[in-house]
């Protein structure tokens, strides 16, 4: 409840309202501690301190604010909060990369729930007051479920004898559950894993005699594609 708008008001009524005892209180003290800025009207905190300057104070104000709650069948839903808040328009904030962005922008009604489709990849929310763009909602992850491996890259290489070196070299391969790592095989036990679609190995990775080299390629959930085709060679 907040304080008169005018008219008598005293340290008493401000203790009150601050649910604060009133013992040892000052102006100075009731005008630059406990503050609620959230409350449109509020001291200055700069003397000299004036008690005209708690007039319409509300101590249990509450912050505007906007919350995604949930993401059913194409719609998201959000509640706003706070004393007063309202606002006619809001922009969805959408990103199927990370929960930091790059985002794409929807600007609507502020009435929820906000129809966005259904993704088909992990897919990240925000909401943004449109009219007070300092407001901002929390970050809202919709999971995508995924269980299907990415396709086997297709694997080629180049084996040079006297230098004991190797580069095999595939394709870069798509998948919903991006970024796609890479492991690479010889005689089907991995040796080692990229981000790269090429890789030079020298020495001691090579074997004497037969070697046969797979790939093999990696979503962002752990889903493994079969063995690429086997490049083969004999090293002397």
């Amino acid at each position: 409840m907040a304080l008169n708008s005018n008219g008598s008001l005293s340290l008493g009524n401000i203790c009150t309202e601050k649910t604060i005892p009133s013992t040892n209180a000052s102006l100075t003290t009731l005008s630059t501690t406990n503050i609620n800025v959230a409350s449109s009207a509020k001291p200055n905190g700069t003397a000299p301190h004036s008690i005209s300057e708690f007039y319409n104070y509300n101590h249990s104000t509450i912050p505007p604010s906007i919350t995604i709650t949930s993401y059913s069948s194409g719609y998201l839903y959000f509640t706003l909060n706070g004393t007063g808040y309202s606002t006619s328009a809001v922009t969805v904030k959408k990103s199927t990369v990370s929960a930091n962005g790059p985002w794409s922008n929807d600007t609507n009604s502020s009435i929820s729930p906000r129809n966005v489709g259904i993704p088909s990849v992990t897919t990240w929310y925000q909401i943004q007051d449109a009219i007070n763009p300092s407001i901002f909602s929390n970050v809202y992850q919709y999971v995508i479920s995924d269980t299907t491996a990415p396709p086997a890259p297709t694997l080629t290489g180049i084996f040079n004898n006297p230098q004991r070196a190797l580069t095999l070299n595939w394709n870069a391969v798509t998948d919903p559950s991006s970024p796609v790592s890479y492991k690479i095989y010889s005689s089907n036990v991995q040796q080692t894993v990229t981000s790269a679609t090429t890789i030079t190995l020298y020495g001691a990775w090579i074997f004497t005699g037969y070697n046969s080299w797979t790939v093999r390629s990696v979503d962002a959930v752990g889903n493994t594609s079969p063995n690429s085709n086997a490049y083969t060679f004999t090293a002397s």
